[in-house]
């Protein structure tokens, strides 16, 4: 085993004195909380977990992005149906008026996130439904909506 030393600022002194105590990390003697034991526990969970000090931590995962694609799709399709019933499609269920409130959402939602049509998506594959709004088509057999 090699020692090493390095020098540390105040606030990563504080921050390291801090996990040392919840962590009841002391000294050797026991009297006193140690801070190189605090240091060494976060280089071997960097260690255990592969993490890339190097890497820009606030950086969305594959999976995080593919997430919130999914949302940003749906989004527009929950509110094209809110606005349906809101305007009164439950009451009458004659088709003229189903297609006027249908036309009625359709230009509001153009109006209010009609942008969200223009995003390009990289994680997720979108096709267009029969009023040209982006969806994620899912094979029936593979989804667990029964």
């Amino acid at each position: 085993m090699t020692r090493i030393g390095f020098r540390v600022d105040v606030e990563t002194e504080d921050y390291l004195s801090k996990t040392a105590k919840k962590n009841m990390l002391l000294t050797p003697s026991g009297n006193d909380v140690s801070l190189g034991g605090p240091a060494r526990k976060i280089n071997e969970r960097c260690m255990k977990n592969e993490i890339d000090i190097s890497k820009n931590i606030n950086e969305l995962s594959s999976e995080t992005t593919k997430m919130i694609e999914q949302i940003h799709i749906a989004l527009p399709h929950l509110m094209l149906l809110t606005r349906m019933n809101t305007q009164g499609f439950l009451d009458e269920n004659t088709h003229e008026r189903v297609k006027k409130i249908r036309a009625s959402a359709v230009k509001y939602l153009n109006k209010t996130c009609g942008s969200f049509q223009s995003v390009y998506y990289e994680n997720i594959k979108v096709s267009i439904n029969d009023i040209g709004m982006k969806q994620v088509p899912e094979a029936e057999e593979n989804t667990t909506w029964k």
